[in-house]
């Protein structure tokens, strides 16, 4: 699925636009209800709480729609990966998980981006976001970086069950997520911070685990 352009707007307001439907119809079937027959305090206390519910959690989505279709607009400045992943992920709520082993495979020479870090910071926050949801028990996280020619790859590896072959295929789209409670909107953000710095953005099964991955361009060299 493209995230740039009309393809991009289109195929997310299909996504929205099923939510939205699917949230009024819930909320038409409880008035209906309600209007039926006469409720008592306990009944109407019910209602209330289930549309306030309803609400906040429509709030959220709208909120995180505008985001995910908002055209990006970036602050690049150059950003060293080696120290600047390891201070990411210290300042994630997955940093404090001591049931989840932590693996640092960085080069000892500094690896830099052009790079948004509040953008950026996002995508990364994806990956650790699906990391816990993946291990509820624990296991262990690999974060590395290297250069292949003229790109950088940043990669976050889990020890979580493997992604199913039929989903695979769609990883990014907006709304799609098996976990309750969840918008299923992260990975689609990460794909498009990745796509606004000029990369691009990659999930696979691995031996024993999950890999999401950033490809991101090496700044340009600096005039003498």
């Amino acid at each position: 699925m493209e995230f740039m352009g009309e393809p991009r707007q289109s195929s997310e307001w299909t996504y929205f636009i099923h939510y939205l439907r699917n949230t009024l119809g819930t909320l038409g079937s409880l008035a209906d209800y309600y209007m039926t027959y006469t409720p008592n305090a306990e009944q109407v206390q019910r209602l209330l709480t289930q549309v306030k519910r309803l609400s906040d959690q429509s709030n959220q989505y709208i909120v995180a729609f505008s985001e995910l279709t908002t055209p990006i607009q970036l602050q690049p400045r150059r950003l060293c990966l080696t120290d600047w992943l390891p201070e990411r992920v210290a300042a994630h709520k997955i940093s404090t998980q001591k049931a989840i082993k932590f693996e640092f495979s960085l080069p000892k020479e500094p690896l830099e981006v052009m790079a948004d870090p509040l953008i950026l910071g996002k995508a990364v926050d994806a990956f650790m976001d699906n990391a816990l949801d993946a291990m509820p028990n624990g296991g262990g996280l690999k974060i590395s970086a290297r250069q292949e020619g003229a790109k950088i790859i940043a990669s976050f590896s889990n020890t979580g069950e493997p992604i199913s072959p039929t989903i695979m295929p769609d990883l990014g789209k907006p709304f799609l997520t098996l976990k309750p409670g969840r918008m299923g909107l992260g990975l689609g953000w990460a794909k498009l911070a990745a796509q606004a710095h000029g990369g691009d953005f990659n999930a696979s099964n691995q031996p024993g685990g999950i890999e999401f991955s950033l490809r991101l361009p090496t700044p340009p060299q600096a005039k003498p």
